[in-house]
């Protein structure tokens, strides 16, 4: 189990990441707080079917953090999750069928786990995620006379 500081760490590194979309993080934080800090098994999943995301958006989402989650990439969430001690992963899988394309997000203890608990939350809702605001410096994120330099 993470400790609420573990887990706002966890998220400023993923707030900070070079070329992850703010989708992509904020779907991270989104699975990083229900999972109770990494305890329980979650998944999500979004899809270019209905309004809520276009299919640039799953596609950016699935790619960014499939590139955040490889130990090829430059943000090396699983190693990071290993250095906390954690037996949790995240992973990505991509699925296309009749012309729409999806992707499912899931932070446990396998790959692609089926005991996953699927969560769900609309675009507007998602996009409330401050990622400004992970919770490591509350007193920086709360004061408003700091500004973030990119």
């Amino acid at each position: 189990m993470l400790t609420g500081t573990q887990v706002s760490a966890l998220k400023y590194l993923i707030a900070h990441s070079r070329g992850a979309s703010d989708l992509a993080k904020r779907i991270l934080f989104f699975l990083l707080d229900r999972s109770n800090g990494l305890t329980e098994e979650v998944c999500f999943s979004i899809s270019s079917e209905g309004v809520e995301y276009t299919e640039a958006d799953v596609k950016q989402a699935g790619h960014t953090v499939g590139g955040m989650q490889s130990c090829n990439g430059t943000t090396y969430l699983n190693e990071l999750t290993a250095l906390s001690g954690s037996d949790f992963t995240f992973s990505v899988h991509s699925a296309s069928a009749f012309g729409f394309v999806s992707y499912r997000f899931w932070l446990s203890r396998k790959y692609y786990s089926r005991t996953a608990q699927p969560l769900t939350m609309s675009r507007p809702e998602l996009d409330k995620i401050d990622l400004t605001k992970p919770g490591l410096y509350p007193t920086l994120e709360t004061d408003s006379r700091v500004t973030r330099s990119s």
